[in-house]
Formats: structure tokens, C-alpha cells, sequence
């Protein structure tokens, strides 16, 4: 998903979908959602549950934004503005050093246009496992 640009202001608002994400989970699926990697696993059902959304753009930021918030309290990450994809990532710390920058939005996206080919609960197994230091990366 592309951005229309940075804006020091986006990471704020991707806390407050965030929140919304977990409230319309709650209300319309009977989902119980919190900022933690199991929920994270549950998303996959969500998407299917919505089938194909008449606004792609905001069922992307809306779950994007849970995707990429829960991953960076659960890791103590930041967001950061990557300008090459024009979209934001989620810069995590490794056990091993360094840090890792999954792209929550583009995930999200990737699985509501392909499918289970691209599922949003392998990302977090394999990003979990990058994090850890199990998986290189």
C-alpha cells in the first residue's frame, strides 16, 4: 500500500486504528483481540471473515496498523518511513543485533488480494523467529 507521503503525525493515527481494530473484531466477529502475538495469528480468520472489502485501502490501514502496532509493543520496536516503498515498517531489535523491518501494510494487503499464500500468521512465525534469532534474516 502506498502512502501519499510522510507525516510525522501517521504513527498516532496507526495506535488509534489499532484500537479500532480491536473494537469492530469484537463487535462484529465475536473476536477478542489484544496486543499480543496469539491475536496476531487470529487475523487470518479475520480477513476471510471479511472476504473482499469494498475499501481495500482502509480495511489494509485499519489491520495493518493492529499488525504493526502489536508488533512493535511485543518487541519494543518504532515505525519508521521507508521512502523507496512509500509505506512505513515496523524496525524491531534483534537478539542477535541489529533490527529487522517487516512492512505491516504491505502484508495485509498481500493477504487480502492472494489469499492464504500469504499468511498474515506465517509472517509473524517467521518475523518471531528473525526477532529471536532462530530464523537468520
Amino acid at each position: 500500500m502506498a502512502f501519499n507521503g510522510y507525516s510525522s503525525d501517521d504513527p498516532k493515527q496507526f495506535a488509534h486504528w489499532a484500537d479500532l481494530n480491536i473494537k469492530a473484531a469484537r463487535d462484529t466477529m465475536g473476536l477478542d483481540l489484544r496486543y499480543d502475538l496469539e491475536s496476531l495469528r487470529k487475523l487470518d480468520a479475520m480477513v476471510d471473515a471479511i472476504g473482499k472489502p469494498e475499501d481495500l485501502g482502509q480495511m489494509v490501514m485499519i489491520i495493518g496498523s493492529f499488525l504493526g502496532e502489536t508488533l512493535r509493543r511485543v518487541y519494543g520496536g518504532r515505525w519508521v518511513w521507508d521512502p523507496q516503498w512509500r509505506t512505513w515498517a515496523v524496525l524491531l531489535p534483534k537478539k542477535s543485533g541489529g533490527e529487522t523491518g517487516p512492512f505491516p501494510f504491505a502484508k495485509v494487503q498481500k493477504r487480502f488480494l492472494n489469499g492464504m499464500e500469504d499468511s498474515i500468521s506465517f509472517f509473524v512465525t517467521v518475523t518471531d523467529g528473525i526477532v529471536r534469532g532462530e530464523i537468520p534474516g
